[in-house]
């Protein structure tokens, strides 16, 4: 059942996001969250939903435009109040978008940028990011590091460069990313730059095999990654300089875009192994898989909350596209 908010009062709702971050247990904070949204005119369209037994969930846009990579934008504050995600926009680009949850405004992350924009990451107060522009057979990574006020395009490796899925360890010292859909390579942000300042973590691939969506641990010392070295897509592990790769998963369906818990104990990933794409986690070293989502069509992206007991994914809902917070079972 859902339950809706009014324009002028759904502000309210939200800040329940950051009350459930206090140390009240997650069932007091779930009954607080279904007394005021039962308590609210049903004229919005955002939404706040019962899920499992003890899971809560909140709908967090609702423009159901197609979505990927929502995460929150690091803030200096007790919670988040911003989302950044890449949107599909009416032209067809790709658009990497701030969201602010307070207000609902949406504005573009870098308005400079003419062509397709997407797959932002950043360090964990943001001061380095990094995300990719598509032009034609090309994906180009830009790395923008704001203290230092330098902003690196990476070399391309290859005629038709491919450059996707950054991720920037949490001191914005080291960037992960998949160099032509194949190999996971390492970039030094704090070098001058060029392929000098280039490793890569991961071998050649055999034939169709790939390496893909790199994500550190929140010491940085490792980084968890999708794989179908062994045929089909699994989650596997290895240390931030390429050593000691590890096999975390083991099923017959596809799981990918793995990321790690804030306090690294954990990992989300996406994952079809019943049938249909939904949000997993498990303990970083492959144990104890839990599923987290149950709809009936697509869900995918997940990211983690700060306070690490909620996960942030996008969720395809009768065809549309929308960001969802729930609480972990």
């Amino acid at each position: 059942m859902f339950c809706h908010s009014s324009t002028d009062t759904w502000p309210n709702l939200r800040a329940h996001v950051s009350f459930w971050r206090s140390t009240v247990s997650a069932t007091i904070s779930w009954l607080a969250t279904a007394l005021c949204a039962s308590m609210v005119a049903a004229d919005s369209p955002a939404s706040s939903t019962p899920r499992e037994q003890g899971q809560f969930e909140i709908q967090l846009t609702d423009d159901g435009f197609i979505k990927r990579d929502a995460k929150y934008w690091p803030t200096s504050g007790d919670a988040p109040d911003e989302l950044v995600y890449t949107l599909e926009a009416r032209d067809g680009r790709m658009r990497i978008m701030r969201h602010h949850l307070e207000t609902g405004e949406t504005r573009r992350f870098d308005e400079r940028e003419d062509l397709s924009d997407r797959e932002l990451a950043f360090s964990a107060d943001g001061s380095v990011y990094a995300f990719n522009t598509v032009s034609g057979l090309s994906s180009r990574i830009h790395v923008v590091d704001t203290k230092n006020k330098r902003t690196v395009t990476m070399p391309q490796i290859g005629r038709h460069s491919w450059s996707n899925w950054p991720a920037i360890s949490p001191d914005g010292r080291q960037m992960a990313y998949t160099e032509g859909a194949k190999v996971i390579y390492s970039y030094d942000v704090l070098a001058a730059g060029g392929k000098e300042s280039i490793r890569r973590l991961t071998p050649d691939g055999i034939g169709s095999a790939s390496d893909y969506w790199p994500s550190f641990s929140p010491n940085g010392e490792h980084i968890v990654f999708g794989s179908n070295r062994d045929h089909d897509f699994e989650i596997y592990v290895m240390d931030s300089r390429g050593g000691n790769q590890q096999r975390l998963t083991e099923s017959r369906g596809i799981d990918m875009r793995p990321c790690y818990s804030p306090d690294g104990s954990r990992i989300a990933f996406t994952s079809n192994r019943d049938g249909n794409y939904e949000i997993y986690v498990m303990r970083a070293d492959g144990s104890a898989v839990t599923r987290v989502t149950h709809n009936p069509e697509r869900d995918d992206f997940p990211s983690w909350h700060p306070d690490g007991r909620h996960l942030l994914y996008i969720s395809e809902r009768q065809g549309s596209f929308d960001v969802y917070l729930v609480t972990l079972p």
